[in-house]
């Protein structure tokens, strides 16, 4: 019963990162923190353009907003890339490794520069 139990999270988890939603080619328009509606601490930047695919939409009107939570460990260098693209206007890759929303908007867990 327990291999049952273990294989159906293993699954379960799987299929929680195909549905993570992602961008390719964006420019990024702004970055801040905020902390809302007791959500907690988060950055999000708003993103132009770009290739979206994966994942359903967490709000309609933020369909270009990825945010990751300030206790992320990735938190820190995610805000240094994500202003290093908006100082520069080098488009970005932006991913989650985790399905879902924070708050209005879709979830992040990562950023990179593309140089193409």
């Amino acid at each position: 019963m327990n291999k049952y139990i273990f294989l159906i999270l293993i699954l379960f988890g799987f299929s929680n990162l195909s549905f993570a939603k992602q961008v390719i080619d964006a420019t990024v328009i702004s970055v801040y923190t905020h902390d809302c509606c007791g959500r907690g601490p988060y950055t999000a930047v708003r993103l132009k353009g770009g290739t979206y695919s994966g994942g359903g939409v967490c709000d309609s009107r933020y369909n270009d907003y990825f945010a990751i939570e300030t206790t992320h460990p990735n938190h820190d260098a995610f805000i240094s890339i994500a202003l290093s693209a908006n100082a520069t206007g080098k488009k970005v890759y932006v991913y989650g490794n985790r399905g879902g929303c924070i708050g209005p908007f879709n979830r992040a867990d990562g950023i990179a520069i593309n140089n193409e």
